[in-house]
């Protein structure tokens, strides 16, 4: 009688420490500024000559409804566009490169 009153209490504790539920999703950016940068000069690179996207350098990022908008930097300071991509904050997929006008 014992042992099954012991062996009962056991299996409880062991349940109650149990958790099938995921822990709640990170809140706010998975990505930083540093960590979203190469991975979009990355595809600039394949889809535009490295020279050139090299020549809008330093690039930025913009995080805004959950997708990072990459750009760089226009040389002067003059009018014109520069090399972009977007890149999607949850899973660090390249959804779009262009160059901007």
């Amino acid at each position: 009688m014992r042992l099954s009153i012991l062996t009962a209490l056991l299996g409880a504790t062991l349940l109650m420490g149990c958790n099938n539920e995921h822990p709640p999703p990170k809140e706010g950016p998975r990505l930083t500024e540093a960590e979203v940068l190469p991975i979009a000069e990355k595809a600039l690179k394949a889809k535009m000559p490295p020279e050139y996207v090299d020549k809008y350098k330093p690039y930025r990022a913009e995080l805004r409804d959950g997708i990072w908008n990459v750009f760089g930097t226009l040389p002067d300071g003059g009018p014109g566009g520069t090399p972009e991509a977007r890149v999607r904050d949850n899973d660090g997929e390249v959804l779009r490169v262009f160059h901007s006008q």
